[in-house]
């Protein structure tokens, strides 16, 4: 779809993955040792997100030629954010139980919710605290 070079026929080793799985479109970001990038784009499949992120990624991979199995050999990080699935979270329409990792001496954020919100419908806090795993921060 975009690439950040103007040669994109030159062999790259994609190390870095970003992927967002928002609403209504998936984004894929890869970048490679040299800091060159492509970006793919699809639609996003909210019944098996998996299928929306595999044709961004191929979107993503067009520019540089590899396959998604060969493109992602040689990743050393990735990074996935979904909106999708953070609403579900939020809007409590998951399906399946949700743990959530929290960086250790934030938890009682969770159980705060909105306190600031004008509405005088606010949601009842998330409080995940049998699926909390508290972590260290960076």
């Amino acid at each position: 779809m975009a690439s950040s070079e103007d040669n994109p026929s030159e062999h790259h080793n994609a190390e870095i993955l970003s992927i967002d799985a928002g609403g209504t479109m998936t984004d894929t970001v890869l970048m490679d040792s040299n800091g060159e990038f492509t970006v793919g784009k699809a639609k996003t499949t909210p019944d098996d997100e998996s299928r929306g992120f595999i044709k961004s990624s191929q979107d993503a991979l067009e520019d540089w030629n590899p396959s998604v199995e060969k493109g992602f050999l040689n990743l050393v990080s990735t990074v996935y954010s979904g909106t999708a699935m953070l609403n579900r979270l939020v809007e409590r329409e998951s399906k399946v139980d949700v743990g959530i990792f929290i960086t250790s001496g934030m938890e009682d954020t969770l159980r705060m919710g909105w306190a600031d919100s004008p509405t005088p419908a606010t949601p009842t806090p998330i409080d995940a605290t049998s699926t909390r795993t508290n972590t260290p921060s960076r």
